[in-house]
C-alpha cells in the first residue's frame, strides 16, 4: 500500500529539521500519538547530513485482530530517516530515506522524504510503501499499517506545528 501525505510549515527547511532530529521533539510527538520512545539515535555529519533512528512501542491497534495473536499486546517500531545535506545553501531542499520495520509483525515500510522551501516556509513531503509478508493476512495488514502510518505522520505534523509555534 502506498502512503503519500504532504504537510507545510511556515518555517524554514532547516528549523524543520532541525526539530525533527531533536530527542525532544520526538518524544513530544510519539507521546502524542499515545506511542513510547524505547531508543534514539541522532548522528549528524560535519557536511549536514543527518541520520535519525528511533525505535518505539506502540498499541497493537495498528494491526486487525486476527493477525495481534502473532505479535501480543504492543508493537515494535524502529525507524531509520536518512537526510542528505542542505542544497543549494542552508536553507535549500533536503532529500531522505525512510525505512520502517514493525518488528514481529513482518512489515516493513520504505520510501522517501523531501523537505522543501515554499513561499510560505516548507513542504514536507513523504511518500511510502508499505509491505507485509504474513501469510492469509498479509494484504489486510498492509491497509491497515498504512491508514495507521498516514495517521501518524499527520499527527506529527499536527505536533510539529505545535511545537514550533512555541519557540
Amino acid at each position: 500500500m502506498q502512503v503519500a501525505v504532504t504537510l507545510p510549515f511556515e518555517q524554514s527547511p532547516s528549523v524543520v529539521l532541525g526539530a525533527l532530529g531533536d530527542e525532544e521533539f520526538i518524544r513530544y510527538a510519539t507521546e502524542r500519538a499515545d506511542a513510547t520512545i524505547t531508543q534514539f539515535d541522532r548522528n549528524p555529519s560535519p557536511e549536514g547530513d543527518l541520520m535519525v533512528v528511533v525505535r518505539r512501542t506502540v498499541p497493537t491497534e495498528l494491526i486487525p485482530p486476527q493477525a495481534r495473536t502473532f505479535v501480543g499486546s504492543e508493537l515494535e517500531i524502529r525507524q531509520v530517516e536518512a537526510w542528505s545535506r542542505p542544497l543549494e545553501g542552508p536553507d535549500g531542499a533536503r532529500y531522505g530515506t525512510v525505512a520502517l520495520e514493525v518488528l514481529g509483525a513482518k512489515v516493513t515500510a520504505s520510501g522517501t522524504a523531501v523537505l522543501t522551501p515554499a513561499d510560505t516556509g516548507s513542504s514536507l513531503a513523504y511518500d511510502l510503501i508499505v509491505r507485509s509478508s504474513l501469510p492469509l493476512v498479509g494484504s489486510v495488514v498492509e491497509q491497515k499499517v498504512g491508514r495507521g502510518l498516514q495517521q501518524a505522520i499527520e499527527i506529527l505534523g499536527e505536533a510539529l506545528r505545535d511545537w514550533l509555534a512555541q519557540k
